[in-house]
């Protein structure tokens, strides 16, 4: 065996060590987060027409996507994905607007939308107002969300 086989081999070792730990990292937040529950509930179809919106970020029961969200939004729903390379163990799934309620809360770093689902509602997702806003506008009159704030 040559002398420079491990040399080689460690950082390999190591970087398939890191895919392994983003994987098993992903699934974990996922099902904490209520990722999993989501996705039983809302099934999604293989493409969903309407306005992507990338980079976004939201929490889900405590779990953080911070800019890895990419939505899908339409007259019908909202569609939730996670970006490459961060949707394993995640698949997307698509909520119809008569099942997402909205209201908004207010902190120290601003208003907030927490949205409820009517199938899970043990599930509350984070997003930021401006965001909810702008899914309002791609709903095209099927959604609203209850603008008065209430303190979080």
């Amino acid at each position: 065996m040559p002398d420079f086989l491990p040399v080689i081999l460690y950082p390999l070792l190591a970087l398939i060590g890191l895919v392994f730990l983003a994987v098993a990292v992903g699934h974990l937040v996922a099902t904490t987060g209520g990722w999993r529950d989501l996705v039983r509930a809302y099934p999604s179809p293989t493409t969903v027409p309407g306005r992507v919106i990338a980079y976004q970020g939201a929490q889900f029961k405590g779990a953080n996507y911070a800019g890895v969200l990419q939505l899908t939004a339409n007259p019908l729903g909202l569609r939730f994905e996670l970006m490459r390379p961060f949707h394993f163990g995640s698949p997307p799934f698509f909520v119809p607007w008569a099942e997402v309620t909205g209201i908004v809360e207010k902190n120290i770093w601003g208003r907030l939308v927490v949205l409820n689902f009517a199938r899970v509602p043990s599930v509350p997702v984070v997003i930021r107002e401006k965001l909810a806003k702008r899914l309002c506008s791609e709903s095209k009159g099927n959604w609203k969300f209850d603008g008065s704030y209430h303190m979080g």
